[in-house]
């Protein structure tokens, strides 16, 4: 995943909000009902701000475009999201075809905020909230965690909230498929501290999960994940002593246990003479903050999948830079997945002939299975790639080698998707988001190659935009002539 703590900022101070919905494909799946139907206070974009030349309607393999935006979470079935775009909060309702502005409570008031949660069971979303605010509302600076019910309209503040300029609130929440459970990590002062907390709304109890007691001293937490049942919960926290042996001062990744209450070290490196280095995030040197890695959990808990520039395979690893024009660290970032069941530890973005990708990777995601793993890429010999320079068009200055990769965990198989329905993408792709069937994939590009025929961008607008399509269909146009 890739954030930008300045970028945040900046655009709070642009006029208007950026949205929109665009026409919506005859034949997309309808979503199933009552469970996941939205309240009445959510009414669709009257005037959209982009309006694509060419929306795919005829055929279900098409790609999406849903609107501007940088993250979309998606419920079980791919039937319902919610996104954040500059602050601003989306719903995406594949049932009527539209993305629109989250509404909430009983005057309907627009959702702004960051790190938006939603339950797989798509009833429930969690936010960090710049807008609204409860009563009393505050420290500015400081988010409170909100639960909005799309069913009743209802919206909860929970006991929590986070820095509008730490990494955990731009990383956000993670929800148990019911919701009954949340997940957060705070890496601030804001109440209730530093750290990685869990929440059971039924019997509104709060647990700390990291550190054992109230420590101002500690970092806290980055990045959780969540199991379907709310038994597993996957962080990341460079704070050494989360279990004993862990003393790199690095960024780690941890899995704890709700029923046995205890703490894995999952990043633990496989040789001890190796140089430390982080695992699930990454800071980007000389930059406002900005960071990349990632953290994904299967439904079930057994499969967990992230980002790690430290040795976890015994096996020779080249080095590489992490990202373009830093020095190179002694291990290329890697993806790799464990699985608690067996212990073991996979590399999961290696080619057919079991080379290790030789560019960094980033931001994995997991099917509820944990069969597939989608993440982002700077390797070459994955897969065909595409063009390495930028267009002259309004882009946040990435390098364009940023591509989208999805591993079968049945073939061992990667799969560069580097093809839109233009053709050779000439631009980065990145935040890709699985739905827990696996079926549908939503990603954010700057690439304007996914569509038939490029887009019409307002002026001064970065091309950053959130897409949506099965993920068949995208294998599919890989193999395309």
């Amino acid at each position: 995943m890739k954030i930008s703590l300045f970028r945040a900022l900046w655009a709070l101070s642009l006029l208007g909000v950026l949205g929109g919905c665009v026409g919506a494909p005859q034949n997309l799946p309808a979503p199933s009902a009552p469970v996941s139907s939205p309240s009445p206070t959510l009414a669709p974009t009257t005037t959209p701000v982009l309006t694509p030349q060419a929306t795919p309607t005829s055929a279900p393999e098409r790609i999406r475009l849903l609107g501007p935006g940088n993250r979309l979470r998606l419920s079980a079935d791919g039937h319902w999201g919610v996104g954040m775009d500059r602050e601003s909060l989306f719903l995406w309702d594949a049932g009527r075809g539209v993305f629109e502005p989250l509404r909430v409570g009983p005057e309907g008031q627009p959702a702004a905020g960051i790190g938006p949660a939603l339950s797989a069971n798509s009833r429930l979303i969690a936010f960090f909230a710049r807008q609204p605010r409860p009563t009393p509302a505050g420290d500015p600076d400081c988010y409170p965690l909100a639960l909005y019910d799309l069913n009743t309209g209802q919206l909860e503040w929970l006991p929590a909230s986070i820095s509008r300029m730490g990494i955990a609130g731009h990383a956000g929440p993670a929800l148990s498929a019911d919701g009954r459970w949340l997940a957060w990590a705070n890496d601030s002062t804001c109440p209730p501290g530093p750290g990685v907390y869990l929440y059971d709304r039924q019997s509104q109890r709060l647990h700390r999960v990291h550190p054992p007691t109230e420590s101002p001293a500690v970092f806290g937490g980055a990045l959780v994940a969540l199991s379907a049942n709310g038994r597993f919960l996957a962080f990341v926290t460079k704070d050494d002593g989360v279990v004993p042996e862990d003393r790199n001062g690095q960024f780690d990744v941890f899995l704890y246990d709700r029923e046995t209450g205890k703490t894995a070290w999952v990043s633990r490196p496989v040789r001890p003479e190796d140089p430390p280095q982080p695992s699930g995030l990454q800071l980007v040197p000389g930059t406002d903050g900005a960071w990349e890695g990632g953290i994904a959990l299967s439904a079930d808990g057994r499969f967990l999948a992230f980002a790690a520039a430290a040795r976890l395979v015994d096996r020779p690893l080249k080095p590489c830079a992490p990202w373009p024009g830093a020095e190179p660290l002694p291990f290329c970032r890697h993806i790799y997945l464990y699985d608690q069941e067996t212990g073991q530890m996979e590399l999961v973005d290696a080619n057919a002939a079991g080379e290790p990708g030789d560019g960094a990777a980033e931001g994995p995601t997991v099917s509820g299975d944990g069969r597939w793993v989608v993440f982002a890429t700077r390797a070459r010999n994955l897969g065909s790639v595409g063009a390495t320079e930028c267009p002259s068009r309004p882009v946040w200055g990435r390098p364009c080698d940023l591509w989208l990769a999805v591993w079968d965990q049945t073939t061992g198989r990667v799969t560069i998707l580097s093809r839109g329905e233009a053709g050779r993408l000439a631009g980065p792709s990145y935040n890709p988001v699985l739905s827990a069937d696996g079926q549908w994939l939503a990603w954010t590009s700057e690439a304007l190659e996914w569509l038939p025929k490029p887009l019409s961008l307002p002026k001064g607008r970065p091309a950053e935009y959130l897409y949506l399509a099965e993920r068949e269909a995208l294998l599919r146009f890989q193999t395309a002539p």
